[in-house]
């Protein structure tokens, strides 16, 4: 983002923070239950992930692919959907603060191989 000071006549870089391109989610607790969490999924097509928080500390993060995916595999006999988010929690999200900038989790993100459009990222 660039932001022009008129009255200076200075043109400053403001780097984008994670904060800035972040959108809120209210977060699952360990315990939620993978059907309930699949009708949440449903309910609400905005968000392709949902962070898991115990005691306000993140947990990891569920994905509706992982959800759909423990759906397809009960409904071959090969799984069950009566467990908790905890079953297939990713507790390796990508974590950020809201002031980090986008570049240096840009940076973790490809130091890791991770793909933060995939995995989401915790703030």
């Amino acid at each position: 983002m660039w932001q022009v000071n008129r009255s200076l006549v200075s043109v400053e870089f403001m780097p984008v923070r994670i904060g800035d391109i972040s959108v809120s989610v209210e977060p699952l607790h360990p315990e939620a239950r993978l059907l309930s969490v699949w009708n949440r999924f449903q309910d609400s097509e905005e968000h392709p992930m949902i962070p898991v928080v115990k005691d306000g500390l993140p947990v990891g993060i569920i994905r509706r692919s992982d959800i759909a995916t423990r759906l397809l595999e009960a409904a071959s006999g090969g799984a069950s959907v009566l467990g908790t988010v905890m079953d297939i929690v990713d507790d390796q999200p990508v974590k950020a603060e809201l002031i980090a900038p986008a570049s240096y989790i840009a940076k973790q993100i490809a130091e890791t191989g991770q793909n933060s459009l995939d995995s989401g990222i915790i703030a």
